[in-house]
């Protein structure tokens, strides 16, 4: 009775997932420990067996206890690759913006540089501490300078540029300048970006704001 009961909560659980954001087996069971008034260890088996029988039908397996609902085309489940999940983990949230593309991947993604990284970097306020490296999906996750949230990301980008805290050589004949078209672009204030500078950067980023000001804004 129990197990039939799990396989029911399970599976209208996961019915209202958001399709690619990833979950796991253990806040399944804590809900569901919640949910029938039992210990966490006596629902554990249910749950799991429960996610075993939808997983290839209705979910995927991303790694050992953590899943994800895919959308279906007529061709079946479509799959995510690690790292996007991971990014709609730590970055793109549900709950909104908390981290942002950083590091080697942004200094290519914007054209300040033409190689391709061995890992894609993220800056996420669910990283404390140092890099946290996740080999199996070539990820770098990073804390960021500030908490991030959908105002600041792209603040926190360009000042992460002149930072450049991995020491890549910019393959642009004007870096300033192409630091300018990206403030433009980004549609940025300059005054926000140079006091975010003073508050978490270092003073070389101050200085090559300034230089950036004194040539090429208005």
């Amino acid at each position: 009775m129990a197990t039939v009961g799990y396989a029911g909560f399970v599976k209208n659980e996961v019915a209202m997932k958001q399709f690619n954001i990833p979950f796991t087996a253990e806040e399944l069971t804590t809900q569901a420990a919640m949910c029938f008034g039992l210990p966490k260890d006596e629902v554990q088996y249910g749950v799991n067996l429960a996610l075993n029988r939808l997983t290839g039908a209705e979910i995927l397996r991303l790694a050992k206890g953590v899943y994800y609902r895919p959308e279906r085309t007529v061709f079946g489940l479509v799959p995510i690759s690690p790292a996007e999940a991971i990014y709609r983990e730590y970055v793109e949230t549900e709950r909104g913006i908390i981290g942002y593309i950083t590091g080697p991947t942004l200094y290519q993604k914007l054209g300040f540089t033409t190689q391709i990284p061995k890992y894609r970097y993220f800056a996420t306020n669910a990283v404390g501490g140092r890099d946290k490296i996740i080999e199996n999906a070539g990820v770098i996750l990073r804390p960021p300078k500030a908490e991030v949230n959908d105002g600041n990301y792209r603040y926190l980008q360009v000042l992460d540029v002149i930072d450049n805290k991995d020491g890549v050589a910019f393959e642009v004949d004007d870096a300033n300048r192409k630091l300018a078209e990206t403030i433009s672009r980004f549609e940025l204030d300059f005054a926000r970006l140079v006091g975010y500078a003073k508050v978490y950067y270092t003073q070389k980023v101050i200085n090559t704001l300034v230089d950036v000001a004194a040539r090429f804004v208005a």
